[in-house]
């Protein structure tokens, strides 16, 4: 992925977990902290306002991936909410589970919640956390397109350089982040580490000592 309108984290572009407050718990198996929160909630308004300059008076169903996604759509929602625009009108939540993962392997990709959403007609925005391989993404994207809304975006908060991803390229993007096992800010490595505060990079200590 080339740099564009994100935020281009550089390959070696990690930080010491020493220097920010992290669980003690977690802090053997961070090999680097590449996003802090403070610059996460930073990002995530500059998203809101232009989330709401491209759908302008157009009512919004946001689609959530979870879990991984609940804390990123919470913050943008939040973000969302606190814009001034008289012509903003209004968004519905929906719901949906989509998974892939096992340990550090990919899987079928699994998708719940998609079949009772009507979606013709609506102006719709995928709200995801990570995107990897795309893979899953892609999956949700096209089963999203078969239930012919008037528009469709997709906007995640982090997005890996994984050279195998030539499934999907996101509209809003948080972070572009170097090809490394990512977790933090409620991404995860089998239900760890959701609760870390910043975006990490997890070493292989960590993908041992949580594998499943």
């Amino acid at each position: 992925m080339e740099k564009g309108p994100w935020i281009f984290v550089e390959d070696d572009g990690y930080v010491s977990p020493s220097l920010y407050s992290v669980p003690s718990h977690y802090s053997p198996y961070i090999g680097g902290i590449f996003v802090p929160r403070g610059m996460i909630q930073d990002r995530i308004k500059k998203i809101a306002e232009d989330v709401i300059n491209y759908f302008q008076d157009h009512p919004i169903t946001i689609l959530v991936v979870l879990r991984g996604a609940f804390r990123y759509a919470k913050d943008l929602i939040e973000a969302i909410d606190a814009m001034p625009n008289p012509n903003f009108r209004h968004y519905n939540l929906e719901f949906i589970r989509a998974r892939s993962y096992v340990n550090n392997v990919q899987q079928d990709v699994l998708v719940e919640g998609l079949d009772q959403l009507d979606l013709t007609g609506k102006h719709v925005l995928i709200v995801e956390d990570l995107v990897d391989r795309g893979k899953t993404l892609s999956r949700v994207a096209e089963i999203v397109r078969e239930k012919n809304p008037a528009d469709l975006k997709i906007s995640v908060l982090a997005y890996k350089r994984n050279p195998i991803n030539q499934w999907v390229v996101p509209d809003f993007i948080g972070f572009s982040l170097p090809n490394d096992w990512i977790i933090g800010y409620h991404i995860d490595y089998n239900n760890h580490f959701r609760d870390l505060p910043h975006i990490c990079k997890l070493n292989e200590a960590g993908i041992e000592k949580f594998r499943v």
